[in-house]
């Protein structure tokens, strides 16, 4: 390690026109909030470790001299960017004075480049690594922060979209604008509030996006469950189809509640009933039996007479002798006319 007394001098030389008491130690270099103490962190005892360590002496003291560290510069975040911002105005401010600085300022630089402090790793790392790249490549020409600049931009547009990429730079194109001297600090922690507001402002669209789609995937799942019955349901609406209703019942009942009351019924006489079941109707009905046949025509025919009708039509009669008794006759039909009345003898064969 370089000795602290030298290193102690050295940094006493750089800061003599600040005033300032200096230590060395520890991992970081920064002044105190009173502005009356500057501490170097410890670096190598080599040709490289003294060039960082007077380049962090040059980039301390010029917050001493072009920055207003009395101010409020935030909390979190925006502490974070404020301090950023002002490394990076107050270096372009201390190199516009003093030239020769910038050789030793950018190895400092360098030197926590290699050391991967400047590598970006989440959302919020990555707007840090903007604002310091952007400041620190485009405005000041240090090359060495390329790799994590360009990081930075990835993460934060697959985090925010290109959208906010934008945005974030176009806030961040105000350093060449900014005011010269510790008047600028104030303008250092406007854009730092800016970077915040809008960080907050896409935080909270993303997330109304997000929940407006969480809501509308959810809308449509249920949309799709009641388009789509269950079974017992369908099964149920097919039964229901297939059935009448009871207002359809009513109606049909209705209908032919009037059909009966208004369309007459045809009543026949009982000689066209005779007519039709001894005539019209004779071939739809059975053939009478022989003896209710016998019967209707004894009551038709005097007794005398039944066996002389009946003795030339039967077969048996006329191969012997006449039967001449109504209750030895065979069984056969006779044969009659029109009305059901029998044939006169004269027609009879």
């Amino acid at each position: 390690m370089i000795r602290d007394n030298e290193l102690v001098g050295l940094c006493q030389v750089i800061a003599r026109d600040s005033g300032m008491e200096v230590t060395v130690g520890g991992k970081k270099s920064y002044i105190t909030d009173d502005g009356c103490r500057l501490n170097i962190a410890a670096m190598p005892m080599t040709p490289e470790g003294r060039l960082v360590a007077v380049g962090l002496g040059f980039h301390e003291v010029g917050h001493k001299l072009y920055s207003d560290i009395s101010s409020d510069w935030g909390h979190g975040l925006q502490h974070d960017l404020t301090n950023i911002i002002e490394d990076v105005r107050e270096t372009r401010d201390f190199i516009k004075d003093r030239p020769g600085v910038a050789y030793d300022i950018e190895k400092a630089v360098n030197w926590y480049q290699e050391a991967g402090s400047y590598t970006p790793s989440d959302l919020n790392t990555a707007i840090r690594a903007l604002a310091l790249g952007v400041g620190y490549v485009d405005l000041l020409g240090f090359p060495s922060l390329v790799p994590e600049l360009a990081l930075a931009r990835e993460i934060i547009s697959s985090e925010m979209g290109d959208g906010f990429l934008s945005l974030a730079e176009m806030i961040l194109k105000k350093y060449p604008k900014m005011s010269f001297g510790k008047e600028g600090t104030a303008e250092s922690i406007e854009m730092a509030k800016a970077l915040c507001n809008l960080l907050e402002e896409e935080a909270k669209k993303k997330e109304q996006e997000e929940q407006g789609q969480k809501q509308q995937g959810q809308q449509q799942k249920q949309d799709d469950h009641q388009d789509q019955p269950s079974q017992g349901e369908s099964s149920e609406e097919e039964e229901q189809k297939a059935e009448p209703s009871e207002g359809e019942m009513m109606t049909k009942t209705a209908k032919m509640t009037r059909m009966t009351k208004t369309t007459p019924i045809r009543r026949l006489s009982p000689t066209r009933m005779k007519t039709i079941r001894m005539g019209e109707g004779a071939s739809r009905m059975r053939t009478p039996h022989p003896r209710m046949m016998e019967a209707k025509m004894a009551r038709m025919i005097p007794p005398a007479t039944v066996g002389i009708i009946l003795a030339p039509l039967t077969p048996t009669a006329m191969l012997t002798r006449p039967v001449l008794h109504p209750a030895v006759r065979p069984m056969i039909p006779q044969p009659i006319g029109k009305r059901g009345k029998p044939l006169p003898n004269s027609l009879r064969t």
